[in-house]
């Protein structure tokens, strides 16, 4: 994707941990041909649940049918191997990565009108296989950043492959909130400053002679570092000398 613009969408799945869907989650588990052993201890783990709702009059509870408990070592994996099917990817110029309940897409386009279509159609096929696993996103919530590409700079404005207005992305004809775009470049941290500018020079020097370079250090430097030496090597003679010695 160097050459590409880029889109980088979130998604907010609605109330991801309390809607996973029990069902689901077990037909998931029979087509990675799980063992009897492990879908019945994750049955036995899910089973029997209650929410408890408590204030200052009264306390009442109602049987807990879905969702993932949340807080114990193996709800994260339960999770994971829930949404696997949304994180299996074989779609050109798309990567997707997982943070919790959340969804992160970058997606790749040449030109403008590519990236906008491609986005939306890509949102379209994820929000469908959420819908097949009874998730929801939550559109409010969801948000997107689009990166300029550098190699668009030397067009025109008015060629088709350079991003003149924001790329409009959507949901079930519902908008995401879309951020101002960014153009990435390479910024050298080391203009400016003496010291990262000649580390910079000699670490130039070092891959193109192969010579070994020895760099004065600066006397800050030296003082602090014989201060150290000293006071060390003065204890270690004071430890030594207070130290008992057996008598011959």
């Amino acid at each position: 994707m160097p050459s590409e613009h880029l889109a980088l969408v979130s998604l907010d799945i609605k109330s991801a941990f309390d809607t996973m869907n029990w069902p689901v989650l077990f037909k998931t588990l029979e087509s990675y041909d799980f063992p009897a052993f492990f879908k019945n201890f994750i049955c036995f783990y899910l089973k029997n649940r209650r929410v408890f709702y408590t204030n200052d009059v009264l306390e009442i509870f109602r049987p807990c049918s879905k969702g993932c408990p949340q807080g114990s070592v193996i709800a994260p994996t339960i999770w994971n191997i829930y949404i696997n099917f949304i994180l299996k990817n074989d779609i050109p110029d798309l990567q997707i990565q997982a943070f919790a309940d959340d969804l992160a897409l970058l997606i790749g386009g040449q030109t403008a009108r590519e990236l906008e279509s491609k986005t939306n159609l890509i949102l379209a096929v994820i929000s469908n296989n959420l819908e097949d696993l009874q998730l929801k996103l939550s559109i409010e919530k969801c948000q997107a950043v689009v990166y300029r590409s550098i190699a668009s700079q030397k067009f025109p404005k008015r060629n088709s492959i350079v991003l003149n207005r924001k790329p409009t992305f959507k949901i079930k004809n519902h908008s995401i909130k879309a951020n101002n775009m960014v153009g990435l470049s390479w910024v050298k941290v080391h203009v400016g400053i003496p010291g990262n500018e000649l580390a910079d020079q000699q670490a130039k020097l070092a891959i193109t002679s192969g010579e070994e370079l020895f760099i004065p250090a600066p006397y800050s430097h030296l003082k602090c570092l014989l201060k150290n030496y000293i006071v060390k090597n003065g204890m270690d003679i004071g430890i030594a000398m207070i130290q008992p010695r057996e008598l011959g």
